[in-house]
């Protein structure tokens, strides 16, 4: 496993796993000359040696570059309408022109003051339109999907597309 450790180290240029990996190694040889407990005091330095350390070495640099090496798999989605309500939102706006606060709640099931939050998180996002009006004596909130909204649901829907039609190998 020591050598292993040492191999990525040099195949991917990284000092400290390569020299973890190697001192791994050399611990868990040293590992045979040592019998019962003490052989159990060797393996935890080991253990760290080879996996911990590199570990979190390469944990590090790969939240550190943003960009790696290889395409994507999948298309990433859009975290703001990847929650369920807030895509139930969108979902129910591009197939009408306009819709009523009240018609949201009931197609979603949802609490007026969850739907009420999802919504003003879509409209700083300018994905939807919130107008505020009156019908008779009473308050009315009509909710309309933007272009940038339309433009964004269609880029969700081709990304979970991606997630769906993989290319056959």
């Amino acid at each position: 496993m020591g050598m292993g450790t040492t191999l990525t180290g040099l195949v991917i240029n990284y000092k400290t796993v390569t020299i973890c990996g190697t001192l791994g190694a050399l611990s868990s040889i040293g590992c045979l000359f040592y019998e019962g407990f003490n052989q159990v005091l060797i393996f935890a330095p080991v253990f760290i040696f080879m996996m911990i350390i590199p570990g979190h070495v390469l944990n590090h640099a790969a939240r550190k570059q943003k960009n790696y090496n290889f395409a994507p798999m999948f298309k990433e989605l859009n975290p703001l309408l990847h929650s369920e309500l807030r895509l139930a939102i969108m979902s129910i706006l591009v197939s009408v022109e306009e819709a009523e606060f009240s018609y949201l709640k009931q197609q979603t099931g949802a609490t007026a003051g969850n739907l009420s939050v999802q919504i003003d998180k879509l409209n700083k996002a300018e994905y939807v339109e919130v107008i505020k009006t009156f019908k008779g004596k009473m308050p009315c909130t009509i909710c309309k999907i933007t272009p940038k909204g339309l433009e964004a649901f269609e880029e969700y829907v081709d990304a979970l597309k991606s997630y769906i039609t993989l290319p056959r190998v």
